[in-house]
């Protein structure tokens, strides 16, 4: 093992682990908010086109509902119930 290979993976650890909440949403959200690419062969197919419009139509709800329910989050206090 390299010298510098130990600081590196300590570095890349830490910032996994002081941000794993930050990540498992964004990997969350990148599984519905995905950009699709249509090539251009397909461009001119309406079938296609209408699948794509209702496509980013759903995800533009997603966003706004995934919006809401993060706020909602936020502004939940949180209740601990400590059993003794």
């Amino acid at each position: 093992m390299a010298r510098g290979d130990k600081k590196i993976l300590i570095q890349i650890l830490h910032f996994l682990l002081t941000k794993i909440n930050d990540l498992k949403k964004r990997y969350y959200l990148s599984k519905y908010l995905n950009y699709v690419v249509i090539s251009d062969e397909f461009t001119g197919d309406e079938e296609i086109l209408d699948t794509f419009n209702k496509y980013k139509e759903l995800q533009s709800d997603f966003q706004a509902v995934y919006q809401m329910a993060e706020e909602k989050r936020i502004s939940t206090p949180v209740i601990k119930i400590i059993f003794l």
